[in-house]
């Protein structure tokens, strides 16, 4: 304290405390003491200075003020229930009121405090299950199509493995000698089918699909390619001599045709010489120049001449008719040729899409024989250990944890909380790998819902999970925990368990503590 203010000696002290006590005694008979104010010491009092109302100790003298108005009303009140006059009570319940009197004040004050806290402040209620953290897409498990014999591994469980790395190898020598065998079906067919297909169009040659070609230099491809060729050029030239003897045919029967209309054109010219001679004959006959037999000679000769007419036209149509049937044959060689190779077309077609099919299969188990990690992640679990262990077909080999996917927590709900769970809802998380003392709760939301409830066989020895459970899925906010997990040092892995409250709405700690007997007096107050 400076010098410049009043020093507050023991003589003044004990003033004050004379005072004080005398403002007690008056303020149970509701009076003041003579000489000061209303309600305290006189502002000029030394060491005393009149405090402001809102500082913190104007706000502490008003405090005790309210409590004292407070107790004298209590006093009041319970001499006016017990009739008695404070005046006849002895001294040591005078002394011993204040204390009980200040206490039920205080009591009361902390009661009422607690009643309008109960009936104002708003608490979450939840629904609290058990989850699990686990990858958005889940735990891969790898297997093998077609299984086969292990000759290598790669990895070990813990080792973290990244998108394409070699995991397993299998023993592909068996697959490899199949590979090869269709390999070669295959390429045979595709050589006939592509020489049957220059056959039909007449090709002067055969044009090899770039498949073939790329692989000319391996002996198989080559043998096969030659043989095809050897075939296309001696069916060809059959077939050229075929219809070069049909067309030799129809040309020589063109000859004899044209031998036959010159041979009709000199009996056409003796006709006009026996007929003119004949005309002669008749008129000298008439006039007994010539004898009747000369005439009848020439009749016969002009008859004779029209009957080897006739023949040469006879001949004639029967040259045309082989030159017809000449022209079928050759058509009907074309039809013959390309019937046959359209037949032929048509199997080896089939047989060549056999092979194919069989080819793409075994290429795509070949491509298989080398196990890779479809993902970046851990390697959780190998099935076997063993180098030249049998695997089925089918089995799984190999569980990937991925690292790269975000994680959720799935959640197993009773039934009887799925009225008031829907996707949206907020969840408060708590992960019981970290310390509860120094890891607040994290927040997450509701993002999924199974339709209906799961049946795991495994939970029958569970009773709350044995006539089945919904699955729920929440997403947690990474940024809220990446933000706590830097300067904690945490790290979230699939596998945790964390226990979740989802929030289903707010109440009251006073309809916390009414709904119950609520709902009992519901279902009991019933007429029967």
């Amino acid at each position: 304290m400076s010098d410049n203010k009043e020093k507050l000696t023991p003589e003044k002290l004990k003033q004050i405390q004379q005072l004080q006590q005398m403002m007690a005694m008056a303020a149970k008979d509701g009076k003041v003491p003579g000489g000061l104010p209303p309600g305290g010491l006189p502002p000029g009092f030394p060491g005393m200075k009149k405090p402001s109302k809102w500082s913190l100790k104007g706000m502490f003298i008003g405090t005790l003020q309210g409590m004292q108005g407070g107790v004298k009303f209590i006093d009041q009140f319970v001499n006016f229930i017990t009739k008695q006059d404070g005046d006849k009570t002895n001294d040591v319940i005078k002394n011993a009121r204040s204390p009980i009197l200040f206490g039920t004040f205080v009591i009361f004050f902390f009661v009422l405090v607690g009643v309008v806290w109960s009936a104002t402040a708003p608490l979450d209620s939840a629904a609290v299950a058990i989850g699990t953290v686990i990858s958005k897409s889940q735990l891969k498990q790898i297997n093998h199509q077609e299984g086969g014999v292990l000759e290598k591994f790669y990895v070990e469980v813990g080792d973290r493995v990244e998108k394409g790395d070699k995991l397993l190898e299998f023993d592909d020598t068996k697959m490899h000698s199949e590979y090869e065998i269709i390999l070669n079906k295959y390429r045979i067919y595709l050589a006939i089918e592509t020489r049957l297909t220059a056959e039909i169009n007449d090709d002067p040659e055969i044009t090899y699909p770039k498949f073939l070609l790329d692989d000319q230099s391996v002996p198989e491809v080559a043998k096969i390619i030659e043989t095809q060729n050897s075939m296309f050029y001696s069916k060809h030239e059959i077939t050229v001599a075929e219809k070069a003897s049909i067309e030799q045919k129809v040309k020589q029967t063109n000859l004899q045709i044209d031998a036959q209309n010159a041979r009709k054109v000199a009996l056409n010219k003796t006709r006009e010489i026996v007929q003119d001679r004949l005309e002669a004959s008749k008129k000298l006959s008439k006039k007994g120049i010539i004898k009747k037999t000369d005439l009848l000679n020439l009749e016969e000769k002009e008859a004779g001449t029209l009957g080897e007419l006739a023949i040469a036209d006879i001949e004639i149509a029967k040259m045309h008719q082989e030159i017809i049937k000449s022209n079928i044959e050759l058509i009907n060689l074309d039809n013959q040729v390309s019937t046959r190779a359209h037949q032929e077309l048509k199997e080896v077609q089939l047989s060549l899409a056999e092979a194919k099919e069989r080819l793409v299969l075994l290429k795509d188990a070949l491509s298989r024989v080398i196990v890779r990690s479809p993902v970046d992640g851990v390697v959780n679990n190998l099935y076997h250990h063993t180098v030249r262990s049998v695997i089925q077909q089918g089995q799984p080999i190999v569980d990937i944890s991925p690292t790269a996917d975000s994680l959720v927590i799935e959640v197993k709900l009773e039934p009887r909380l799925i009225s008031d769970i829907k996707v949206g809802r907020l969840a408060k998380i708590r992960f019981s790998a970290f310390k509860s003392r120094t890891t607040p709760l994290f927040m997450g939301e509701v993002v999924s819902m199974s339709p209906d409830i799961v049946i795991d066989p495994r939970q029958q020895n569970n009773p709350t999970l044995a006539n089945g459970y919904y699955l729920a899925r929440i997403e947690i906010d990474m940024d809220a925990f990446e933000e706590i997990a830097k300067t904690r040092n945490l790290e979230l892995l699939p596998g945790m368990q964390a226990e979740v409250q989802i929030i289903t709405g707010t109440r009251t700690m006073l309809q916390y503590l009414l709904d119950p007997v609520f709902d009992a007096m519901f279902k009991g107050f019933k007429e029967k």
